[in-house]
């Protein structure tokens, strides 16, 4: 293992050589110096928390999260579970059948409309009470995802986990038996693959999102701004096996089908925290591809400038901001950006981050109109501090020695190589 303390030179198999002649400074902003910091002092780990003290606080918190997803919860059988169970039970050629999902559904109005590979998935669950083991399912996943949060974002701060409880989005996908605990679980593993340097695993694993592909349209384009070509190619074999896959179980037939499902489903865009969501509320429908145009612009902006932790982050609040088709239970998967930038953003990203964390705010703007129009205001409000927090930093790479910093994490330091020569 090479030395790479103060007055110690980089051999030159060293990531941190660039350019012909020297190796360059890494700059805290760049991957590399991102990489690096987490290496010396361990992916999420604080100099001043033991590792008893890190079991016991993610155990903690994952105990009050779970407590408070199962005291919210409205019933095990009671809402969507209905959907996931018609999915799993029709996975086959007549998955996207209107007139066999709505025997299945019975009084529920909302359709299967996920990939036919999810539906593969969830056939497994069949062989239990389905709404028990999707209960079981996403309390679960819930509980890996905050214990697998720290070694996924990189830099975390312990003493604010508690917080987590408090997220009440998540609260309520839980307790309508939606699987935003599952989509938040296949982010942080996909953000730890990544960090542990295997890219290729982490886009594969994040092609899984494509089960509802027009949530998280954006960050495969976060990708490629940010050169990880190597998680591009994971997620792209990924995304083509998940696709041929899905072809086999639907066949051509169930391309027509879902176009009819489509058509038939009512959709209520009044209730969407996106872009679509405040031009419905507005009845000025103009405005929803001119808003889509400035998120999706202003989340590509800001990817160019931030580290790939940050602009992933952003990336998954763009997302859910252009989508077309999204409900106030989306907001879910803003638990990561949420958390990520209150530990680790400016003055005025931890200020946006933190309202996401007090609960009557929160709640309040899950609920029903006119609520939600509220709730898409902020959603684009949170975009804005993000991507706006972007205005004064340089190009990845040049980015002012303290930009990133966390308390407690010192900088690390290099020096210049001599070119050796050939």
């Amino acid at each position: 293992m090479h030395s790479f303390g103060r007055g110690s030179q980089i051999p030159d198999e060293s990531p941190f050589r660039m350019g012909c002649g020297t190796a360059a400074v890494p700059q805290p902003n760049h991957p590399m110096a991102e990489s690096n910091e987490q290496h010396r002092h361990g992916i999420g780990q604080h100099a001043e928390w033991k590792p008893w003290q890190v079991a016991a606080i993610l155990s903690l918190t994952a105990l009050l999260a779970l407590t408070t997803l199962a005291l919210l919860h409205h019933g095990i059988g009671k809402n969507d579970s209905f959907m996931f169970r018609t999915g799993a039970t029709l996975c086959g050629p007549h998955l996207y059948e209107y007139d066999l999902q709505r025997k299945l559904l019975g009084g529920h109005d909302t359709p299967y409309f996920r990939a036919p590979f999810y539906a593969l998935l969830l056939r497994p669950l069949l062989r239990f009470n389905f709404a028990e083991a999707l209960f079981v399912l996403n309390l679960a996943a819930a509980g890996l995802v905050i214990l697998l949060l720290p070694w996924s974002m990189g830099k975390y701060r312990y003493a604010l986990s508690p917080l987590i409880a408090l997220f009440i989005p998540l609260a309520l996908n839980f307790s309508i038996e939606q699987d935003g605990a599952v989509v938040l679980l296949v982010l942080a593993v996909a953000l730890l693959a990544e960090s542990c340097g295997y890219p290729f695993v982490a886009g594969a694993v994040l092609a899984l999102t494509l089960e509802k592909p027009t949530l998280l349209l954006l960050l495969p384009v976060v990708i490629v701004i940010q050169k990880r070509y190597r998680m591009l190619w994971g997620y792209l074999t990924c995304a083509l096996v998940l696709g041929v896959a899905s072809f086999w179980v639907v066949g051509t037939a169930g391309i027509r089908d879902y176009a009819s499902l489509v058509a038939q489903y009512h959709v209520v865009a009044e209730k969407m925290p996106t872009a679509r969501g405040i031009a419905a509320t507005l009845h000025a429908w103009p405005i929803w591809p001119a808003l889509t145009i400035i998120g999706g612009s202003a989340t590509a902006w800001a990817a160019r400038r931030t580290s790939f932790k940050a602009a992933f982050f952003i990336g998954i609040v763009g997302s859910l901001f252009i989508s077309p088709q999204s409900y106030a239970h989306d907001c879910a998967v803003l638990l990561l950006p949420a958390f990520y930038f209150l530990c680790n953003g400016s003055a005025a990203q931890r200020t946006v981050s933190a309202l996401w964390f007090i609960p009557p705010l929160p709640l309040a703007y899950a609920l029903s109109l006119p609520w939600c129009t509220l709730q898409a205001g902020f959603v684009g409000l949170f975009l804005a501090v993000l991507t706006s927090q972007a205005l004064g930093v340089p190009q990845r790479g040049v980015a002012p020695a303290d930009a990133t910093r966390t308390p407690g994490i010192p900088t690390p330091q290099f020096v210049l190589a001599p070119r050796r020569e050939a």
